[in-house]
């Protein structure tokens, strides 16, 4: 693992991450259709209010609105061209609402392609387009590259790559798993041994799970599953659960208390790095905040 002012942070104790962007904006007034990364440059008051409450509620990383700010993405938007400024943008409005103690994670998405014999995209094509990405978050601000909700390996080992290409950041990465009869899988039936060894090999800094449809008792079983296959520290980002209309508004199955109170546990198998996924408000990393104590609390299996 390189040395970098975060990296000696995971040595010593468990980090907090934020958690959803998409679904809050959403609530903000995103409307379906619209392209949450355009939200940069017309609403940038409102993604730095969310950072803002991010931080307010005690999460140590904040994420830039950048999830789905690939060439590709942006080209179903008809904004192709702007992938460096909303990149870059994305990372200004997290730095400059951030305190200087809080990391500022630059979030890379799938592009929604795929190599043959399923698509006409290639490896390296895909590495090309994760850097211009990157290259755009780094320049400006961010503290680490987070490549989040891959289900593809190979999309997940290019972005991963293409990361390598600025190696003063360090690259956490995260697949989408669900369980099944085979085990946990991500829906491109890739299986956790696969994804560590790959990634591992490519570079990453930390590897987990972000989202997915798995329970908080099969999260737990991932990241113990998990911790047997990498001694690198393990990311565990579970969604706020079932979404359903209430009044007029979308509102989630998993409460900021049980998130708390899995957060507590969670550490214990081995995560390293705990945050929120789709669904996920200021008010479930509050809760997970109080829990956590991300200061104090001892390090988990596999960790020293």
């Amino acid at each position: 693992m390189a040395t970098t002012p975060f990296l000696k942070k995971l040595r010593s104790q468990p980090v907090l991450f934020d958690g959803a962007m998409g679904s809050v904006l959403a609530q903000k007034g995103l409307l379906p259709g619209d392209c949450p990364e355009e939200w940069n440059r017309s609403h940038p008051h409102i993604v730095a209010e969310i950072h803002r409450a991010y931080v307010q509620a005690g999460a140590q990383v904040i994420t830039t609105n950048s999830l789905g700010a690939n060439r590709i993405g942006l080209k179903r938007y008809g904004l192709a061209d702007q992938v460096t400024f909303l990149n870059q943008s994305a990372a200004q409005i997290a730095r400059e609402t951030c305190p200087a103690e809080v990391y500022v994670a630059g979030t890379v998405g799938p592009t929604g392609e795929f190599l043959p014999p399923l698509g006409n995209m290639t490896y390296d094509r895909l590495v090309a387009i994760f850097r211009e990405q990157i290259a755009g978050l780094v320049s400006g601000g961010i503290d680490l590259i987070c490549v989040e909700s891959m289900s593809q390996l190979h999309e997940a080992r290019a972005a991963v790559t293409a990361a390598g290409h600025f190696p003063q950041v360090p690259v956490l990465a995260t697949m989408v798993f669900i369980a099944g009869p085979l085990g946990f899988r991500t829906t491109m039936g890739v299986d956790p041994q696969s994804a560590v060894l790959e990634l591992a090999a490519a570079g990453a800094d930390a590897i987990g799970c972000s989202c997915g449809q798995l329970t908080l008792r099969q999260m737990t079983k991932l990241m113990g599953e998990l911790r047997t296959l990498t001694e690198l520290p393990l990311i565990a980002q579970p969604d706020a659960g079932k979404a359903k209309l209430a009044s007029g508004n979308t509102v989630y199955s998993r409460t900021p208390k049980q998130l708390a109170e899995w957060a507590d546990q969670i550490l214990q198998e081995g995560a390293t790095i705990v945050g929120g996924s789709w669904g996920t408000t200021p008010a479930h990393i509050a809760a997970m905040a109080t829990t956590f104590a991300p200061t104090k609390k001892k390090m988990g299996k596999g960790q020293s």
